[in-house]
């Protein structure tokens, strides 16, 4: 059993303590219409330009996910919030169709995401990833995919038309090399070992690519150069104060 828990929002005006004990989660699914779906990204720490959300929040809950202080801007906490109230943007392949017909947009890398996992749970009934990568096929736009979920199989067929007609990597994230330990800082992930095993089901030749995180290089390495794939990528990132805190209150 969880509860709330999520430390102050600096955006809000109040702070709010409870008189009582905290509630249990209870996990929430807010739709919206979007008026834009791409995010343009100037951080030094991501390399690349443009990302595609089609969820906001991500069940995942990792606790490191330098995305929790994005969950602040409309209200909601960095904390528990992050993976129970979860926004759903129902018009995202519409919208990046529009994209598309600009004059402006000269066809660059989109990565699924920039900010929470596109294959988490909810894409399993809404497919919105699904549909924005199938738009991508037909605009022939090139396309980056991070995630931790083994779903990815479901999107092969996808993937191949991309890789034929595009360009496409997909990125497994791997920051752990034991089930034992992500699962106290990625309670609600698909479990290390599932990932792996995504992987070795992989289609060759493929246009897979592991993305360990320095905290267990050398052992998640000794297991994927076991695996056929097209290189391996690390990646730093400084966390957010709102993140580094979550970890003194899950």
């Amino acid at each position: 059993m969880k509860y709330v828990a999520n430390p102050t929002n600096p955006f809000l005006s109040e702070i709010r303590e409870l008189l009582e004990p905290a509630p249990t989660i209870t996990p929430e699914v807010f739709e919206e219409t979007s008026k834009t779906i791409l995010s343009r990204n100037d951080s030094p720490d991501l390399p690349f330009r443009w990302s595609l959300n089609p969820y906001r929040g991500c069940f995942h809950a990792c606790a490191y996910c330098y995305a929790r202080p994005s969950h602040e801007y409309w209200g909601f906490g960095a904390g528990t919030d992050f993976e129970s109230k979860l926004v759903v943007k129902t018009n995202a392949a519409a919208k990046l169709q529009e994209t598309f017909h600009k004059p402006s947009w000269t066809g660059e890398l989109i990565v699924f995401s920039g900010n929470t996992d596109p294959y988490q749970p909810l894409e399993a009934e809404y497919t919105l990833t699904r549909a924005c990568l199938k738009t991508c096929v037909t605009y022939r736009n090139p396309v980056g995919i991070i995630s931790k979920s083994a779903l990815l199989t479901r999107d092969i067929d996808v993937f191949q038309e991309l890789r034929d007609t595009a360009w496409i990597r997909v990125f497994f994230s791997i920051p752990f090399a034991s089930d034992e330990m992500a699962r106290k800082v990625e309670p609600q992930a698909p479990s290390i070992s599932k990932r792996f095993a995504t992987m070795e089901r992989w289609p060759k030749p493929g246009f897979l690519q592991p993305s360990p995180s320095l905290l267990s290089f050398r052992v998640s390495m000794s297991r994927t150069f076991r695996i056929s794939y097209h290189g391996h990528e690390t990646q730093v990132l400084r966390m957010p104060r709102s993140s580094s805190s979550v970890s003194t209150i899950m």
